[in-house]
């Protein structure tokens, strides 16, 4: 069963799933999926190209697939992908892609406090927490189980690596390695995440491992093809030396290093 508030206006031709629930002054329009047992909160707006797991929720005022702030966006069909169990929270702008077929993309279980801003074509993955006021530039790319403290804004193109944290206030400007914590402004690495390491089962030894690849990451300066080798050769036998290769392969901004004294 569906329910539909009176004063909402919902298109015919948008898949609704059983159980959603649409409030107040709420507009769905035409090209909109929504998957079972999501909620909308009032004055909600879904435009056409936004997709909706399972079992999400998006709070007051959130607005989903505006057109990109991107004067490359020429009118092209794209999306704005929400996964399932995702929080919404109020006033919300997530704007789809510019490029046929592209999506915005947040993956499973994340959390969007009020106020968050994701522009085209950016991408946060599964298990992700956004503080209130966070603001991610076109193309940027948040891996799986990052926290990005409040009113932390991000430029195009950044990466922040797997279960990095990045302190509120902080401007950044280029990518973030995995596992790290990030803060100020310009955000700068300021050691690793070791509290998430510790939470999530990480033994003594896979963490004096990053530890040992933070420190040539960061602190000592190798050509990326050097790194890669380095990698490769010292820590082949820990699965998370590939989180590093990826993000030293895809990086597109560069990383900040920290010269040991």
């Amino acid at each position: 069963m569906v329910n539909i508030h009176s004063t909402a206006i919902v298109s015919s031709k948008a898949i609704i799933g059983e159980g959603v629930e649409i409030g107040p002054f709420s507009i769905v329009e035409d090209d909109v999926v929504i998957g079972d047992n999501t909620r909308l909160a009032n004055n909600v707006l879904l435009k056409n190209g936004t997709r909706i797991g399972k079992s999400c929720f998006i709070s007051t005022g959130s607005c989903l697939g505006q057109d990109p702030q991107d004067f490359h966006y020429k009118g092209e069909r794209s999306f704005v992908t929400i996964a399932d169990n995702v929080t919404i929270r109020e006033y919300v702008v997530i704007h789809k892609a510019t490029g046929e077929g592209e999506e915005t993309f947040v993956g499973e279980n994340s959390y969007l406090m009020c106020y968050t801003h994701l522009g085209h074509n950016a991408k946060v993955y599964d298990n992700c927490t956004l503080a209130a006021y966070v603001v991610l530039g076109g193309h940027v790319t948040v891996e799986r189980d990052a926290f990005l403290g409040g009113a932390s804004a991000f430029h195009q193109f950044v990466r922040v690596g797997r279960m990095c944290m990045v302190g509120g206030l902080s401007k950044v400007v280029q990518d973030i390695p995995p596992f790290v914590m990030c803060d100020g402004n310009p955000a700068r690495p300021r050691g690793l995440n070791l509290v998430a390491l510790r939470r999530r089962g990480f033994s003594q030894d896979k963490i004096s491992a990053i530890k040992r690849i933070y420190k040539i990451l960061i602190e000592e300066v190798h050509p990326k093809d050097e790194l890669i080798d380095i990698l490769k050769r010292d820590f082949s036998q820990y699965e998370e030396h590939k989180d590093f290769i990826d993000f030293i392969t895809k990086s597109k901004r560069g990383f900040r290093r920290v010269q040991s004294k």
